[in-house]
């Protein structure tokens, strides 16, 4: 089973950006919600369904960042990719920080996810 790692400071963001710059990488899938938003709380659910189904790969991190409690972090990675923030919000990143993939709100779910995880192949 794949794991969801907590990030709740900007140095963490900034590891994991920085060695997304690398080909061969790996790709890195973040999850960014709200916790006093209902539909962020909804899509939550979803999300950790989804990825409990999915094996451990090393070629996979995948983080989550509370965007109130981690506010700094959030902008940061909002900063980093240049994806504007939404919340709740998935993006897909691949090597070279390439954004492969973002959604938010109800365009995250099970299909949507599972044909941005193909795009990391």
């Amino acid at each position: 089973m794949a794991d969801i790692v907590p990030i709740v400071d900007s140095e963490a963001w900034a590891a994991l950006w920085n060695a997304e710059k690398a080909e061969g990488s790996g790709a890195l899938l973040v999850f960014k919600r709200s916790p006093i938003c209902p539909t962020s709380h909804f899509v939550e659910g979803i999300f950790n369904r989804y990825v409990a189904k999915l094996p451990a790969a090393k070629d996979l991190k995948i983080i989550s960042v509370d965007v109130i409690g981690a506010r700094s972090t959030s902008q940061r990675i909002a900063a980093d990719t240049q994806i504007r923030h939404e919340s709740p919000q998935a993006l897909l990143i691949g090597p070279g920080q390439k954004i492969l993939w973002n959604a938010s709100h109800g365009d995250i779910d099970d299909e949507s996810l599972t044909k941005a995880l193909a795009l990391a192949k």
